[in-house]
């Protein structure tokens, strides 16, 4: 079972836990909270960018995400819906060690 640590900024997943910077953690949050929802970029911008971001900065940070989680769990957890945005699903993770 794949939890989140809000406090510590981080994933957890059996004894292991990934550490995450807090954007990380607010962007994997907000996606496992409508996990097997499609979140569009402009959703995940307003909630946790606000106002004020780069262009390109949902891209980058679900990169960052990826290299993170999906390396570590050897699974892909975050899905790219072309067109539309991002959906996290975690119906395919290995039992957690």
């Amino acid at each position: 079972m794949l939890s989140l640590d809000a406090h510590n900024s981080r994933v957890v997943y059996g004894n292991s836990a990934i550490r995450l910077s807090r954007r990380e953690f607010d962007v994997l949050a907000l996606l496992v909270r409508h996990r097997g929802r499609t979140i569009d970029k402009n959703e995940i911008l307003r909630r946790v960018w606000g106002d004020y971001y780069e262009p390109n900065i949902v891209e980058v940070y679900i990169s960052y995400l990826r290299r993170k989680i999906d390396v570590q769990l050897g699974t892909e957890c975050i899905h790219t819906v072309r067109g539309i945005g991002y959906r996290f699903s975690d119906t395919h993770l290995p039992p957690a060690p």
